[in-house]
């Protein structure tokens, strides 16, 4: 059972990033402001649940808790960052912000898959400098 997650996983994945991309292309074409709000909504939406999804097949391979610890903090970092980038920078950017978190989350869980410990440190460094750098 664990091997027919695992594929279904892997396809699933890839839809959603596919999802993911092609509303990183159409967000500009709508014209509403708030047309453009909810799909940038979406995308935050995808990508926590292309992480949830990605590191329950880590937990299901490993049966680590670890893995699901490194999933709430990446979560936890994701909704920090979308909710200060909207007090802080009012007209910032959203599209490039959500890149960002997807990118990172990205590295975030290769790094838990390859070793759980560098990507704590490296989790724990980076919330750090980026929080620094965020109120300067």
């Amino acid at each position: 059972m664990e091997n027919v997650i695992t594929e279904v996983s892997k396809y699933l994945i890839i839809l959603l990033m596919m999802i993911y991309t092609f509303s990183c292309f159409t967000v500009f074409r709508k014209r509403d402001s708030e047309d453009q709000k909810n799909v940038l909504r979406r995308q935050i939406v995808l990508m926590l649940f292309m992480n949830l999804v990605a590191y329950a097949v880590l937990f299901l391979q490993d049966n680590d808790m670890k893995m699901l610890m490194m999933y709430g903090a990446v979560f936890l970092f994701i909704v920090v960052v979308q909710i200060l980038y909207r007090v802080i920078y009012r007209k910032g950017n959203m599209l490039i912000v959500n890149n960002m978190c997807m990118l990172l989350s990205i590295g975030f869980l290769i790094l838990s898959r390859l070793s759980f410990g560098k990507a704590v440190s490296l989790k724990s460094w980076l919330s750090v400098w980026y929080f620094r750098l965020l109120y300067r």
